[in-house]
């Protein structure tokens, strides 16, 4: 029995120190533990689980803040490499089109122009007219298929002497006198009242002719410009 009664002095002496200790260095103490039994009517059942991290729910938490740095533009050469660029070919161009290695089809538009408005300006002048060039003839400034041609040309015609005027020029004499004139007689375009013109250069040119002359050309370019031959 004094056993008993030692252990209770000695709890309280305990709990005496424990309160003390508690109220010098400001401890309070949490209400005292409630148990309802299940049949009370304040107790209530709760099902719901809690895990862990639920109980740091309402803690803030830190945030991922993302910054960006306006990046400083460094200069760029790629405006002056374009100019240079634009520059050279000017130039390059420039260079090929003045010494006539390419052409933009001005010139040959022009040529065409000029060409055309030389063939009607002969056609224009040598309206009337038969032109005997060498062994080529020309009516009316247009030229036709040598003495063939001729007969075509005047066929429909209505016959007279004086109807054309003979233009010669650079006379083929044989060709002239037995061909030409000849048809011309016996067709009725041609006898003494005839009148006949001799010209050195009329300005008509004919197909063969324009084509010798650039046979002629080619030729002289092609020897021009081959390499001189090397002899060992």
């Amino acid at each position: 029995m004094s056993d008993v009664n030692n252990e209770e002095k000695k709890n309280q002496s305990l709990n005496d120190e424990i309160k003390e200790f508690n109220k010098e260095h400001g401890v309070t103490l949490d209400s005292p533990l409630v148990v309802h039994k299940k049949g009370d009517v304040s107790f209530e059942e709760k099902t719901d689980a809690y895990e862990m991290n639920e109980t740091h729910a309402g803690e803030a938490r830190p945030t991922l803040v993302r910054h960006r740095f306006k990046k400083e533009k460094k200069s760029s050469k790629k405006p002056y490499i374009i100019i240079a660029v634009i520059v050279v070919l000017a130039a390059v161009f420039a260079g090929l089109y003045y010494t006539g290695n390419i052409t933009f089809g001005e010139k040959e538009t022009t040529a065409k122009q000029t060409t055309e408005s030389t063939t009607e300006d002969l056609v224009e002048k040598y309206k009337g007219t038969i032109v005997v060039k060498e062994t080529y003839i020309f009516v009316d400034g247009i030229e036709v298929n040598g003495i063939e041609g001729l007969q075509n040309a005047l066929k429909y015609e209505d016959p007279s002497p004086t109807a054309y005027e003979i233009i010669v020029d650079d006379e083929d004499s044989n060709f002239y006198n037995f061909e030409v004139l000849q048809l011309l007689t016996d067709m009725g375009f041609f006898d003494k009242t005839t009148q006949v013109t001799h010209l050195d250069k009329t300005g008509l040119v004919a197909k063969a002719e324009m084509t010798t002359a650039q046979d002629e050309v080619v030729t002289e370019t092609t020897a021009t410009t081959a390499p001189a031959s090397t002899t060992e």
